[in-house]
C-alpha cells in the first residue's frame, strides 16, 4: 500500500494528531484536536474536513489537507451606576472578533436609565456594540422624581413633557 500524507495549517493556533506520524497507511483514522493560542477562539475547520468541534476524526483514504480556523477572542466587561443591572446577548462575557452584542439597560424599580459611557456612549436603553477589541461599558441609573402641581383660584397648568416620573435635573415647561 502507498502511504498518504496529512498536511495541517494553522495560524494563532495548533493541532495535534494522534498517531502523530509523517506518513500514514491507507484506511489510518487519525484524531485531531485544535488548540487555540492565549487570546483566540477555535472557529472551525476547513480543506477535507468541516465543522466546528474543535476534536475531529479524519479517515485518511487518500492525501488530505485541513486547515485550522482561529480568530481573535475579547473581552467585555459591563459594570452599572445605580441600581440596575446590563443584560448582553448572547449571554458572555467573552466574543470573537466581528461578534454584534446586544447590550440591554434594565433600570431597577423607581431608577431610569440616563446612558451608556465606557467604550459605548449611546442613550439608547437598548444598543449593539461591535466586538474589535476588549471593552468596557458602564450603564448610569438615576432615582426618578415625580413632579406635583396645584393650582390655586382659576387656571390651568400644563406640564411639557407631560410624565409620570422625571430625571434630576430634567427641565419641564
Amino acid at each position: 500500500l502507498a502511504p498518504v500524507t496529512l498536511t495541517i495549517h494553522a495560524q494563532n493556533g495548533q493541532v495535534s494528531r494522534t498517531p502523530a506520524d509523517e506518513l500514514y497507511e491507507k484506511g489510518t483514522t487519525v484524531e485531531l484536536l485544535a488548540q487555540a493560542n492565549p487570546g483566540y477562539t477555535f472557529t472551525g475547520w476547513e480543506g477535507d474536513l468541516d465543522g466546528t468541534n474543535s476534536r475531529m476524526t479524519l479517515f485518511l483514504d487518500s492525501d488530505k489537507t485541513v486547515t485550522a480556523n482561529f480568530k481573535a477572542s475579547y473581552q467585555l466587561a459591563t459594570e452599572t451606576r445605580g441600581p440596575g443591572s446590563v443584560l448582553t446577548t448572547p449571554s458572555s462575557t467573552t466574543f470573537i472578533d466581528g461578534d454584534a452584542v446586544i447590550l440591554t439597560a434594565n433600570p431597577a424599580s423607581g431608577y431610569g436609565f440616563v446612558g451608556w459611557s465606557g467604550d459605548l456612549e449611546s442613550t439608547d436603553q437598548q444598543t449593539t456594540l461591535a466586538m474589535n477589541s476588549n471593552k468596557r461599558v458602564i450603564a448610569h441609573f438615576a432615582q426618578l422624581g415625580s413632579l406635583t402641581t396645584w393650582t390655586r383660584g382659576e387656571g390651568t397648568i400644563t406640564r411639557s413633557p407631560d410624565k409620570e416620573s422625571y430625571f434630576p435635573g430634567e427641565s419641564v415647561t
